[in-house]
């Protein structure tokens, strides 16, 4: 029997820190760190939507509290359209007093059930002197003629008692408008277009009004209370950090695997190129020929030795395999 070649130490699979000592080179050292930006950047991102979470049931708290409480008098609350606490808003409030139709605006661009119409504003002057604007509803685009809409119904006329929630003012879009109407509900540029004092800390969304118009507009849709997707989102960011970590590892995993494979191959053809140099040395052999790798039957023969080396590991050891172990420790 020949003495075995020296290359079929080749063969056997790296152990220990030299299977992964590739770990170290200068891609995969910038592939762990890009590994770790996305990980850092999906985790903020993650933050980001808990931070929303937080404010979106912060809303949800105000709404759940306030929405449905029994209304207070304006005289409670009259400080609220001055100056509006976030903890006030949906608050109801019950003023008495009178519309000023004649200063009436409408604000543009306004949806209700999925609908594109305007909502309504109408200056309203309490019994205390006090003007605040109050929302009494809703009137749809297909209203509209010329650009405006047509046929709003008129506020009740002289005394009224106004139910309405608290709303803060609207940021300015710095958009013009045609006259009589306005792109948002700022209420500082709702004093300058009718030229009155009125409240700029809050408006009213109206609730109920009595007596009653001979036509109502459509009120206002009641605040969903939903979390929302920011959750889910933010459960997706921090997965997607952890992945991107779970992928350098398998990608680290299946360079070993093939580099494994690869010295197992170079090993077969260094011995395959020993034996056609002997053989042409003794006269057995004809011109040596270069062997010629077949990439297909290189991709075959490693995937059938992975397969091999797993079933392997699930035998039991022999007194084989304990003989070769103590071998490769002599030889390494």
């Amino acid at each position: 029997m020949s003495a075995p070649l020296p290359e079929e130490r080749l063969t056997r699979p790296l152990r220990g820190w030299d299977r992964w000592r590739f770990l170290v080179s200068g891609s995969w050292i910038g592939w762990f760190l890009f590994a770790c930006a996305v990980a850092v950047v999906c985790w903020m991102l993650g933050q980001w939507q808990f931070h929303r979470r937080d404010e979106v049931r912060a809303v949800n708290a105000k709404v759940t509290a306030n929405y449905d409480a029994a209304p207070k008098s304006y005289e409670e609350l009259k400080g609220a359209f001055r100056h509006l606490d976030p903890v006030q808003e949906w608050s109801q409030v019950r003023l008495t007093g009178r519309y000023v139709p004649e200063k009436q605006l409408v604000v543009r661009n306004r949806t209700n059930d999925g609908d594109t119409g305007y909502d309504v504003l109408v200056p309203f002057k309490t019994d205390s002197g006090d003007v605040v604007v109050i929302d009494r509803g809703w009137v749809p685009l297909a209203s509209a003629g010329k650009g405006r809409p047509q046929n709003v119904p008129a506020p009740p006329q002289g005394t009224v008692t106004v139910v309405a929630r608290l709303r803060p003012s609207e940021p300015a879009l710095n958009r013009s408008a045609p006259h009589g109407q306005i792109a948002t509900i700022e209420l500082p540029g709702v004093a300058r277009l009718t030229g009155l004092p009125v409240q700029e800390g809050a408006y009213g969304q109206l609730k109920e009004e009595k007596p009653a118009p001979a036509t109502a507009l459509r009120p206002a849709e009641r605040p969903q209370v939903d979390d929302g997707t920011h959750l889910s989102y933010a459960l997706q960011w921090n997965t997607f950090g952890i992945l991107a970590f779970v992928g350098f590892g398998y990608a680290a995993r299946r360079h070993a695997i093939e580099t494994d494979d690869d010295r197992e191959w170079g090993a077969q053809m260094r011995a395959r190129d020993a034996e056609a140099e002997g053989e042409d040395e003794t006269g057995e052999a004809g011109e040596r020929r270069e062997p010629v790798v077949n990439p297909v039957l290189r991709a075959a023969e490693n995937a059938q030795r992975r397969e091999e080396r797993k079933r392997r590991r699930r035998r039991h050891r022999t007194d084989e395999d304990e003989e070769d172990a103590l071998l490769e420790h002599w030889e390494g």
